[in-house]
């Protein structure tokens, strides 16, 4: 998983901004009413290094960096092509994964630092004992 959603960030940062990107990713198993959901949590700047090393900030074309809709098919195919090898599927297995409409969701970029530790706090610790 966390090797899909790398290769998805590193194109669309590559595609839409003409940069190298950065990400932190969190893997989380477990949904809100605690039923298996695996997924991640990745915090990716709105930033990146040109080939000559210089920082280019991305000019917003709406309230997300990459096209959330475009994302969820290519995760979905660099998830199935990483998965692949590892499992050794059948056509059908592959099929029904191509058929299901995969989500990527975002939420608008954070304001302040202090907002992205609060927001990594959650899925990290457990910000109750503090």
């Amino acid at each position: 998983m966390f090797e899909a959603a790398w290769q998805t960030v590193v194109r669309f940062a590559k595609d839409t901004m003409g940069v190298k990107a950065g990400m932190i990713a969190i893997l989380h198993t477990w949904s809100q009413t605690m039923s298996l959901h695996p997924h991640l949590h990745g915090i990716v700047p709105w930033s990146g290094l040109t080939k000559k090393g210089n920082l280019r900030i991305a000019k917003s074309k709406g309230k997300y960096l990459f096209p959330l809709k475009a994302m969820s098919k290519v995760f979905r195919a660099k998830y199935v092509k990483v998965l692949k090898p590892r499992i050794n599927p059948n056509k059908e297995l592959i099929n029904a994964l191509f058929q299901k409409e995969w989500v990527v969701f975002a939420k608008r970029q954070f304001g302040h630092p202090k907002e992205v530790l609060e927001y990594l706090g959650r899925y990290t610790h457990d910000l109750s004992r503090t």
